[in-house]
């Protein structure tokens, strides 16, 4: 059987088109392996992020545990910057329950602290001593974690039992991170 010259061509274009056509479908199924090789290696980068931010929240977490029991109170909570509105109303609350009267605050945050940023809350008081040991008892058991790192009492008047008191009370803040001493400070 001879094959004529259109037969011939057709063959030829026949097996032209299947060369291209398996080419074709080999080149896709090759890509393929590498795009989702680089995709398998794009998703393994995610996860080691994520066991990396796992493992730095863990580790926040027990740091924050040991200033907890270090500062004396195992259910206190620490405060963000945003939440010192927070705190200043709640020791507003405790003071109102206490008998004690508020004068005067002043806050400041100091970012140089160590393991967390610092808040230092200065607070003028008046009230009688008992009033005022009853505050600092509350304060112990108050929401949010803090302590008394600075008092200053005096008599108001020699013949009242009024006390006036100075006191500073301090609390870590979470999301502050501490800012590094610069050189030209360590040095002083």
């Amino acid at each position: 059987m001879s094959m004529t010259d259109r037969e011939k061509h057709l063959a030829l274009a026949t097996l032209l088109v299947a060369i291209i056509g398996v080419s074709f479908m080999a080149w896709k199924v090759l890509s393929n392996q590498i795009t989702d090789a680089s995709v398998s290696e794009a998703t393994a980068e995610r996860f080691e992020d994520l066991f990396v931010k796992i493992k730095n929240v863990e580790t926040q977490k027990g740091r924050n545990q040991l200033l907890r029991k270090k500062l004396g109170s195992d259910n206190g909570e620490f405060i963000g910057e945003d939440e010192v509105l927070a705190l200043v109303a709640e020791l507003e609350q405790v003071a109102g329950s206490s008998g004690v009267q508020i004068k005067n605050w002043d806050p400041s945050i100091n970012k140089r602290a160590k393991p967390l940023a610092q808040l230092d809350l200065k607070i003028s008081l008046e009230c009688q001593f008992g009033q005022f040991i009853q505050f600092l008892n509350a304060i112990r058991g108050a929401k949010y974690i803090c302590q008394p790192t600075a008092l200053r009492v005096k008599l108001k008047d020699q013949k009242q039992p009024n006390l006036e008191v100075s006191l500073t009370l301090s609390t870590y803040l979470l999301n502050a991170a501490p800012e590094p001493v610069s050189p030209s400070l360590a040095q002083r």
